[in-house]
């Protein structure tokens, strides 16, 4: 593989990442509004929402679109987990590139 590719190929994984921690921490600030306003507007789609109440039911996608209950503090704590390991993952993977990029350089001397 091609450095060009190999660095196209960590920053991608670098980006999914990143969406990965923004949408759980987006998720993390909703939870936290439920406590001060418990209505919410949910989108079905074509610009159509409806305007509801929380009623403490949390569900949460585990993986390979299976979906559990879980109560708010158990899904709070596992989008903190999810955070940290993708904050790990793009540490290790920047490393990754770095060492990729000083190597070529090293190469070409």
């Amino acid at each position: 593989m091609r450095l060009e590719e190999a660095l196209a190929l960590i920053d991608n994984q670098i980006a999914q990442l990143r969406a990965v921690i923004r949408e759980s921490r987006a998720a993390l600030e909703a939870l936290e509004s439920l406590k001060e306003e418990p209505t919410l507007l949910v989108p079905l789609g074509g610009g159509v929402l409806v305007s509801t109440t929380f009623q403490g039911k949390t569900l949460i996608d585990v993986g390979g679109g299976i979906v559990v209950e879980s109560p708010v503090e158990k899904i709070v704590e596992r989008l903190k987990r999810r955070i940290e390991r993708a904050e790990k993952e793009i540490e290790r993977l920047s490393a990754e590139r770095k060492k990729l990029i000083e190597s070529v350089r090293k190469g070409g001397e």
